[in-house]
Protein backbone atom coordinates (compact mmCIF):
# COMPACT_ATOMS: atom_id res chain seq x y z
CA UNK A 1 0.00 0.00 0.00
CA UNK A 2 2.31 2.37 0.72
CA UNK A 3 4.66 1.74 -2.36
CA UNK A 4 1.55 2.18 -4.35
CA UNK A 5 0.98 5.77 -2.77
CA UNK A 6 4.36 6.95 -3.20
CA UNK A 7 4.49 6.03 -6.57
CA UNK A 8 1.23 7.84 -7.02
CA UNK A 9 2.38 10.68 -5.25
CA UNK A 10 5.85 10.76 -7.72
CA UNK A 11 3.19 10.51 -10.89
CA UNK A 12 1.43 13.33 -9.73
CA UNK A 13 4.00 15.68 -9.10
CA UNK A 14 5.53 14.81 -12.38
CA UNK A 15 2.16 15.29 -13.84
CA UNK A 16 1.74 18.85 -12.35
CA UNK A 17 5.76 19.76 -13.48
CA UNK A 18 4.76 18.63 -16.66
CA UNK A 19 1.81 20.44 -16.97
CA UNK A 20 3.21 23.88 -15.80
CA UNK A 21 3.67 26.29 -18.98
CA UNK A 22 6.93 27.96 -19.48
CA UNK A 23 7.18 31.97 -18.61
CA UNK A 24 9.05 33.87 -20.90
CA UNK A 25 10.32 37.67 -19.56
CA UNK A 26 10.67 40.26 -22.56
CA UNK A 27 13.16 43.03 -21.20
CA UNK A 28 13.85 46.27 -23.87
CA UNK A 29 16.80 47.67 -22.76
CA UNK A 30 19.99 49.92 -24.05
CA UNK A 31 23.74 50.71 -22.40
CA UNK A 32 22.98 54.32 -23.09
CA UNK A 33 19.35 54.13 -20.48
CA UNK A 34 20.35 55.21 -16.61
CA UNK A 35 17.69 53.19 -15.51
CA UNK A 36 17.85 50.14 -17.48
CA UNK A 37 20.56 48.62 -14.85
CA UNK A 38 18.31 47.73 -12.17
CA UNK A 39 16.08 46.33 -14.46
CA UNK A 40 18.95 43.75 -15.83
CA UNK A 41 19.20 43.01 -12.68
CA UNK A 42 15.52 42.92 -11.93
CA UNK A 43 14.98 40.54 -14.53
CA UNK A 44 18.49 38.38 -13.32
CA UNK A 45 17.08 37.89 -10.22
CA UNK A 46 13.75 36.85 -11.29
CA UNK A 47 14.94 34.27 -13.52
CA UNK A 48 17.54 32.89 -10.69
CA UNK A 49 14.81 32.40 -8.48
CA UNK A 50 12.68 30.42 -10.95
CA UNK A 51 15.62 28.40 -11.66
CA UNK A 52 16.19 27.42 -7.64
CA UNK A 53 12.03 27.14 -7.86
CA UNK A 54 12.63 24.52 -10.55
CA UNK A 55 10.12 27.10 -12.98
CA UNK A 56 10.15 27.42 -16.22
CA UNK A 57 10.74 31.01 -16.65
CA UNK A 58 13.06 32.36 -20.07
CA UNK A 59 14.25 35.77 -19.88
CA UNK A 60 15.02 37.57 -23.41
CA UNK A 61 16.93 41.13 -23.37
CA UNK A 62 16.29 43.45 -26.60
CA UNK A 63 18.74 46.37 -26.92
CA UNK A 64 16.18 49.38 -28.40
CA UNK A 65 17.91 51.74 -30.29
CA UNK A 66 16.16 55.17 -29.62
CA UNK A 67 18.93 55.92 -26.66
CA UNK A 68 21.85 56.20 -29.00
CA UNK A 69 21.30 59.51 -29.60
CA UNK A 70 22.73 60.57 -26.18
CA UNK A 71 25.92 59.84 -27.44
CA UNK A 72 26.94 56.32 -26.07
CA UNK A 73 25.69 54.09 -29.20
CA UNK A 74 24.37 50.86 -27.82
CA UNK A 75 26.67 47.64 -29.55
CA UNK A 76 23.64 45.29 -29.36
CA UNK A 77 20.92 47.71 -30.21
CA UNK A 78 18.49 46.95 -32.91
CA UNK A 79 15.97 49.33 -34.73
CA UNK A 80 14.14 45.93 -35.40
CA UNK A 81 13.62 45.75 -30.92
CA UNK A 82 12.39 49.64 -30.78
CA UNK A 83 10.08 48.54 -33.49
CA UNK A 84 9.09 45.11 -31.98
CA UNK A 85 8.62 47.50 -28.67
CA UNK A 86 6.92 50.01 -30.29
CA UNK A 87 4.09 47.30 -31.65
CA UNK A 88 3.64 45.41 -28.38
CA UNK A 89 2.55 49.09 -27.34
CA UNK A 90 -0.09 49.72 -29.95
CA UNK A 91 -1.39 45.98 -30.25
CA UNK A 92 -1.86 46.18 -26.05
CA UNK A 93 -3.05 49.78 -26.24
CA UNK A 94 -1.07 51.38 -23.66
CA UNK A 95 2.49 52.53 -23.55
CA UNK A 96 5.04 49.77 -22.53
CA UNK A 97 8.04 51.63 -23.05
CA UNK A 98 10.41 54.79 -21.93
CA UNK A 99 11.16 56.68 -24.42
CA UNK A 100 14.02 59.22 -23.39
CA UNK A 101 13.37 63.06 -23.03
CA UNK A 102 12.37 64.91 -26.12
CA UNK A 103 12.47 62.04 -28.33
CA UNK A 104 8.80 61.54 -28.68
CA UNK A 105 8.85 64.95 -29.78
CA UNK A 106 11.15 64.38 -32.40
CA UNK A 107 9.23 61.53 -33.69
CA UNK A 108 6.33 62.86 -34.38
Amino acid sequence: MTKKLLFAMILASTTLRAQQNPVIIELFTSQGCSSCPAADKNLTEILQKAAKEGQPVYGLSFHVDYWNYIGWKDTYSSKAFTEQQRKYSEQLGFVVYLYPPNDRERNR
